[in-house]
């Protein structure tokens, strides 16, 4: 079994680096689902479960179909499949907002400005906050913990690295807490 699974592992490590992620996996009643091909840059890997292990994950920009291949039963199918989050006009920003030690299903839509979260701490299914004015297709999504308090805040910064502003998770989302001007650009 343990040369079976490092050889899947091999096999998606040739075709990440080849550019494509090819998964089509055969599920449990042996019945083979449509194969999934996400680009690299679109597979994540996140614990959405809270085991300590990262799971898969990936967002189809042309669906708006979420799917998660938890590490727990081992990797090669799809877990999870939700429907609803958001397409080409939306960026992955997956994190854990809430701080249960699961990653939330969190989107930026950068035609709106809004963020959208789904907690894991109450099913995955459907949004349970929006929060606009977050910026658009100039601005980079980069959630992360920056005050300590186990939670990640929301934050984006300009394309040019200069302005960077931070909405932290603690004082509660929907508006920025701190702006950041750096001097020089990156």
């Amino acid at each position: 079994m343990k040369v079976k699974k490092s050889l899947v592992r091999i096999f998606c490590c040739i075709l990440v680096l080849n550019g494509l992620f090819y998964l089509s996996p055969v599920t449990s009643n042996g019945q083979t689902p449509q194969p999934v091909i996400v680009r690299p840059t679109e597979l994540y890997r996140s614990d959405y479960d809270g085991d300590g292990r990262a799971d898969l994950s990936c967002h189809s920009t042309s669906t708006g179909i979420w799917r998660i291949d938890y590490a727990s039963n081992g990797y090669g199918v799809w877990d999870v499949n939700l429907g609803g989050y958001g397409l080409s006009e939306n960026r992955e920003t997956t994190a854990d907002y809430d701080g249960d030690g699961r990653a939330d299903i969190s989107v930026h839509s950068i035609t709106q400005g809004k963020w959208n979260i789904d907690y894991a701490s109450n099913g995955f299914g459907t949004w349970n906050q929006s929060f606009g004015g977050y910026g658009g297709s100039v601005n980079r999504e980069v959630p992360a913990d920056y005050d300590g308090d186990g939670r990640a805040d929301i934050s984006v910064r300009s394309d040019t690295g200069q302005n960077w502003v931070i909405d932290f998770a603690s004082g509660g989302f929907g508006s920025f807490d701190q702006v950041v001007f750096l001097v020089g650009t990156i």
